[in-house]
């Protein structure tokens, strides 16, 4: 039976952490070794969790340097299992997750990059038709929807739908809030450090790469909830950061061919209307800001006139 290590990368969000961290210890198959990869440089989190834990689970907190792909690296170098799981510090683990998780590694040893649950989000309710509305807007413009499991064009990706596999089955896409790896592929890939706020798309970026060279998968009965930040989050550095973020992946990722680069702009051109059109109903100006200054420092005639 492989060992495995569960990485999980936080940031001053102790209460999430726990809820987190009690799913991990009802597991049906317990992971050899837990790896808190704590961007905060106080002891903030380790006297929380000494106080309210009081030893009944094991694990190991480990600092880095604050920002997502940079504290998983971190992570990585730290763990010693042949499976590793990376899992975000506001999911909560359905009890057999793990197991499921390694049954996958199992039926697959050959070329297998990586592996992703299913994913419930409990903090989003919309409307059927406008659900409806919104998965056709996003097959025009070849934005992130349910789909085949695969990258787009674009370079958004499409997730497989839960009613519609019963069973592990091959996908390019991995949730970025639970995948699993074996440790070996760390040998080629890394998390990309390079990402402006070290963080926004980098799950679509490492998810992209390996499934170039591996065969991700994708099982619906390693199901996590997510249940989302507790806190508020910046609407202008989400923004911001996920403008540059999608030109960085363009031009990093994606051949330079006319069908690309249309495909990357007409997404674009949808995704911007639509943050911007909710933006505005929900009266979020900083969102609004965030999106024009991405706009504004990397589009392409801008950087020509201040290359002249």
């Amino acid at each position: 039976m492989s060992r495995v290590s569960v990485l999980i990368p936080t940031y001053r969000r102790q209460d999430n952490l726990m809820h987190c961290l009690d799913s991990l210890s009802k597991q049906s198959h317990q992971p050899d070794e837990i790896l808190i990869i704590d961007g905060d440089d106080t002891n903030q989190l380790q006297i929380h969790l000494r106080d309210y834990l009081k030893g009944a689970l094991n694990y190991k907190i480990i600092k880095a340097p604050k920002g997502l792909t940079r504290q998983r690296n971190a992570g990585i170098k730290e763990a010693s299992g042949e499976i590793i799981i990376f899992i975000d510090d506001d999911v909560i683990l359905d009890k057999d997750y793990i197991k499921e998780i390694i049954s996958v590694f199992q039926r697959f040893p050959e070329r297998i990059g990586g592996v992703s649950g299913s994913v419930e989000v409990r903090d989003i309710s919309v409307n059927p038709v406008l659900r409806l509305l919104m998965h056709i807007y996003a097959k025009i413009f070849l934005l992130y929807r349910e789909g085949n499991g695969k990258f787009q064009a674009s370079g958004f990706a499409t997730r497989l739908k839960d009613c519609c596999c019963k069973e592990a089955k091959p996908a390019e896409f991995l949730f970025g809030c639970n995948m699993a790896f074996r440790k070996e592929i760390f040998k080629e890939f890394q998390f990309d450090e390079n990402l402006y706020r070290y963080m926004y798309m980098e799950d679509d970026d490492f998810a992209y790469r390996l499934s170039r060279k591996y065969q991700n998968y994708f099982t619906p009965a390693a199901r996590v909830i997510h249940l989302g930040p507790s806190e508020k989050r910046d609407d202008f550095v989400r923004a911001h950061a996920l403008i540059k973020n999608f030109f960085y992946l363009h031009k990093k990722n994606f051949p330079k061919t006319i069908k690309y680069e249309l495909a990357f702009f007409w997404a674009l051109t949808g995704w911007v209307f639509i943050e911007f059109t909710q933006a505005l109903f929900f009266k979020k100006i900083d969102r609004i800001r965030g999106l024009f200054a991405g706009l504004k420092e990397e589009c392409p005639l801008n950087k020509i006139s201040k290359r002249r």
